[in-house]
């Protein structure tokens, strides 16, 4: 394994560490909250909207980042050819789980319910547009990958001039994408 997947594996498990930190604390806060609303004899819809929104976007990091983690641990390159596009899908879908995540959750943790001047509402409308598709969409990249990793029979044996995955192809044939080395 180069430096550079050892590098991103760990950066990913600790980007994943610090998700299901979010998860673990988003949680507990929205438990508590529903408690005291079924307390109160009152059932806030808002506020199970907002549950239901950050749940599917801490869904999406975790489920990207575990792709990214996979890929990592059984091809052992991300710049694999066959993989390539999979790893960058699974991290621009990383990055916009974040970018939808962040503003709404500092804005629910203000005081006066605003991130960077822009309301809440704002965020919430955002989230809605985005979470659903988003889930989806990390959904179809495990997918993908599980194709690609069947098709080539990826993650079975590596390379023995740079320890990345073989794949195998139509001429029975075990090939090296990253040396090109061509093993029988």
């Amino acid at each position: 394994m180069s430096w550079k997947a050892r590098f991103l594996l760990l950066w990913n498990s600790v980007a994943l560490a610090t998700a299901l930190f979010y998860l673990l604390l988003w949680s507990s806060l929205s438990l508590g909250a529903l408690r005291a609303s079924l307390a109160s004899e009152q059932f806030y819809l808002l506020l199970t909207l907002l549950v239901a929104l950050i749940m599917a976007l801490l869904a999406t990091i975790v489920a990207s980042l575990l792709l990214k983690l996979r890929i990592l641990r059984e091809v052992r390159d991300s710049g694999l050819r066959p993989i390539r596009e999979i790893y960058r899908g699974a991290s621009r879908l990383n990055l916009s789980a974040y970018v939808v995540f962040y503003p709404l959750m500092f804005s629910l943790l203000s005081h006066s319910r605003r991130f960077l001047t822009i309301p809440l509402e704002v965020f919430i409308v955002i989230a809605l547009v985005a979470a659903v598709p988003l889930l989806v969409l990390a959904a179809r990249g495990a997918g993908d990958y599980r194709a690609v990793k069947a098709r080539l029979l990826l993650g079975r044996h590596s390379c023995p001039r740079c320890a990345v995955s073989l794949a195998y192809q139509p001429t029975r044939r075990w090939t090296c994408y990253r040396c090109g080395g061509v093993f029988a």
